[in-house]
C-alpha cells in the first residue's frame, strides 16, 4: 500500500510541476500578459547573432505565432543590465521603413495615456536608433539615453530557424543610467516589415501609446530552469507512469474465493 501511495504522490507532484510551469509561461498580468527575465548564465556578445548555438538558451522564449520570438536575461557585473534577443522570422528583406520597437513602463504602472516614466526604443531601417520619453504631448526624443544602450542587428540564421531572418540583440543599462528601469516593468515589443506592411507585437495588438495594453516583465534571481520545460516534464511523467505500473504489478493482492472470504496471496 505504501508503494502505491508513493507512486500516486509522485505522479501528482509531476502534474503540479507541469501546471506550475504552464502558468509561469502563460500567466495573465493586469494587461493580459506576463513574462520572466532570468539571470544570465551564458555570456552575451551583442552582435545581432547567436554567437554560439547555446548563447541564448538561458533565456525563456516568448513567441507570437510563428513570426516573432524574443528572450531576455539580466546581469549585474557591477551595474545591472537586461539583455534581449528578438527574432523576426518572416522578414528577410532590408527596407528603410523596417523597424524594431520596445516600449517600457519603468514602474509597470500602466495607464491610458503616456507619462514621464514611459520610454520607447525605436530602431528604423536597421541603422538608426532613437529613444523617446512619453508625456502629455506624446513621444519626445531623448538623445542622452542612447548612450545607455548597446545594440546590433543582422540577417542571420539561428538555432530557432535555419532560414536567414532579422535578429536584434540589445543591452540596456538598468541601474546607473539617466533613466533607470525598475526590476519589474511594463513591456511592449514590436517589429515591422515595410516590404509586406506586417506588424507583429507582444502583447498581440498592443498600442504603443496605451501602457495599459503592454505586458509585464518580472524577474527571477535564478537561472532559467531549462529542465522544467514542457517536454522534460512530459518525459518525467511518462517515466513516473512506467515506474508506478511496475510497482503495481509487483504488489501482492489478496484473492477472494467464491464465498467472498480472503483466499491465498497471488501476484498479478
Amino acid at each position: 500500500m505504501k508503494k502505491i501511495l508513493s507512486a500516486v504522490l509522485f505522479i501528482l507532484l509531476l502534474c503540479s510541476i507541469l501546471i506550475a510551469n504552464t502558468i509561469s509561461v502563460n500567466a495573465a498580468a493586469a494587461s493580459g500578459y506576463s513574462r520572466t527575465d532570468w539571470f544570465l548564465d551564458v555570456a552575451k556578445t551583442i552582435d545581432g547573432n547567436w554567437t554560439s548555438s547555446g548563447e541564448w538558451i538561458d533565456g525563456e522564449p516568448t513567441m507570437i505565432g510563428g513570426n516573432l520570438t524574443f528572450r531576455s536575461v539580466w546581469e549585474s557585473p557591477s551595474d545591472i543590465y537586461t539583455n534581449f534577443i528578438v527574432e523576426f522570422f518572416s522578414d528577410n528583406t532590408t527596407d528603410a521603413g523596417d523597424y524594431w520597437e520596445m516600449c517600457l513602463d519603468f514602474d509597470d504602472g500602466g495607464g491610458t495615456a503616456l507619462a514621464a516614466d514611459h520610454y520607447r526604443i525605436y530602431i528604423e531601417g536597421h541603422s538608426d536608433l532613437t529613444v523617446y520619453r512619453g508625456g502629455a504631448t506624446g513621444w519626445t526624443p531623448l538623445p542622452s539615453a542612447e548612450d545607455e544602450l548597446i545594440w546590433a542587428n543582422s540577417l542571420s540564421a539561428s538555432p530557432d530557424s535555419n532560414t536567414p531572418h532579422w535578429i536584434l540583440e540589445i543591452n540596456i543599462l538598468k541601474s546607473a543610467g539617466t533613466n533607470m528601469i525598475d526590476a519589474i516593468f511594463g513591456l511592449r515589443v514590436a517589429v515591422y516589415d515595410a516590404n509586406t506592411t506586417q506588424l507583429v507585437s507582444w502583447p498581440p495588438g498592443a498600442d504603443r501609446d496605451i501602457p495599459d495594453q503592454w505586458g509585464t516583465q518580472t524577474y527571477e534571481s535564478a537561472v532559467y530552469p531549462e529542465f522544467l520545460t514542457i517536454t522534460a516534464v512530459v518525459l518525467l511523467s511518462s517515466a513516473a507512469v512506467a515506474v508506478s505500473f511496475y510497482w503495481l504489478r509487483k504488489h501482492p493482492k489478496t484473492a477472494r474465493n467464491s464465498t467472498g472470504k480472503p483466499g491465498k496471496i497471488r501476484y498479478s
